[in-house]
């Protein structure tokens, strides 16, 4: 079971219906494989002036496995595809392959404008994952900012709040797959104008560079590596020690 803190609201509940549209006007960026919307938290449950969710539904040119370790993967080799992640810690131990639970301090890079913006180079976040959920074959994590020195949920994150992210299997197409994320952030003072750059500029360049460099340097080389599987997590977390 998911903490109480991490069972996101059901689609409908932030302003997106049961197809994936939106039930208001809160469309920013929409093709054949990227789709964001967003939408100011409600007053009643809002925790920050700028709170807004962020919803997004991304096809990936990745197979289910590939796609599980394109995101789920933590260690040296993930700089490899991810050109975002810098380096990461482990301050209240674990091993962040296997256990699906894990404090991580995060070192990330997003650009010289994004960091003026105020989002920051490294962020401590609790990492949680649920696998075969909400469906079997598919695994949800969910991300929160969390305070080092007091071991708990940090509700004074300039950035973040709660992010969660489904990955699944693409319905029709085994060598494609499907990941969708819904998230609870601070970014609602934004300018509109660094919005819609974040949302229609640096969103799909974000994902399709990580998506050709896992293709690049990745499964052509034969470097992929299975999480699917706890005997795989293990493995893999063998691996990366040795």
């Amino acid at each position: 079971m998911w903490p109480p803190c991490l069972r996101p609201q059901s689609p409908t509940k932030v302003g997106i219906s049961q197809n994936g549209t939106c039930t208001q006007r809160n469309q920013v960026m929409k093709n054949d494989w990227l789709n964001i919307q967003k939408k100011k938290v409600d007053e009643n449950v809002r925790e920050h002036k700028d709170q807004i969710y962020m919803r997004g539904s991304i096809i990936f040119n990745l197979t289910y496995v590939e796609l599980v370790d394109a995101f789920c993967f933590f260690g040296e080799r993930r700089a490899q595809w991810d050109s975002n992640y810098k380096g990461h810690s482990l301050p209240k131990g674990g091993d962040c392959i296997v256990d699906d639970a894990c404090v991580i301090s995060s070192k990330i890079e997003f650009g010289a404008l994004l960091h003026m913006m105020g989002i920051p180079r490294e962020l401590n976040t609790k990492f949680f994952r649920k696998w075969d959920h909400p469906n079997k074959g598919n695994v949800t994590t969910a991300l929160v900012p969390w305070d080092l020195k007091n071991d708990c949920l940090n509700r004074n994150s300039s950035l973040l709040t709660l992010k969660t992210m489904s990955l699944q299997p693409h319905p029709t197409d085994p060598n494609k797959s499907m990941v969708t994320t819904l998230e609870i952030n601070r970014l609602g003072s934004l300018p509109k104008w660094v919005m819609n750059i974040l949302c229609t500029l640096t969103a799909p360049q974000m994902m399709r560079s990580l998506e050709q460099r896992y293709i690049n340097n990745i499964r052509k080389k034969g470097k992929g590596v299975d999480l699917t599987t706890p005997e795989a997590r293990k493995k893999a977390s063998s691996s990366a020690a040795s």
